[in-house]
């Protein structure tokens, strides 16, 4: 077993997953949702001298498990981190959720369709807190 806490070695690349999973031949409505945090909105996959045949994507990585995921930089997802951006938010305090609609056709080409939202870590975290359960004390009747 590795000892990651005193590794050494900076990471260079990542093999990692696509979301959404196009291989999935039948997702769930979950399969179709994501939650996370942005981890590197500058990569792009491939070295081709034409800059259509590479593909630009972000790096996000799961709120709940951590696990890091490809995501294509698609025009909405884009525009949302781009919003973000313009907001003067800090990015490292961004919770993304993006729900896969779907693809459609767009101007002959193929679109693939998010609805895309976001909230602070702190706002995520307060909605996901166990709420304290109503004893019914102090309440006039």
């Amino acid at each position: 077993m590795t000892n990651t806490t005193n590794n050494p070695f900076k990471s260079i690349s990542e093999n990692l997953p696509f979301w959404p999973d196009k291989t999935n031949e039948n997702p769930t409505p979950e399969d179709n949702v994501f939650t996370g945090v942005l981890i590197d909105d500058s990569m792009v996959l491939g070295e081709d001298p034409d800059p259509t045949k590479n593909v630009p994507v972000f790096v996000f990585a799961e709120i709940e498990t951590g696990e890091k995921f490809f995501i294509v930089k698609s025009y909405a997802v884009n525009k949302a981190v781009e919003k973000v951006k313009a907001s003067g938010a800090n990015l490292d305090t961004i919770v993304f959720r993006f729900e896969f609609k779907g693809k459609t056709m767009a101007k002959g080409k193929p679109f693939n369709q998010f609805d895309t939202a976001y909230c602070t870590v702190q706002e995520y975290e307060l909605m996901n807190a166990p709420q304290a359960e109503d004893t019914g004390k102090g309440k006039k009747k």
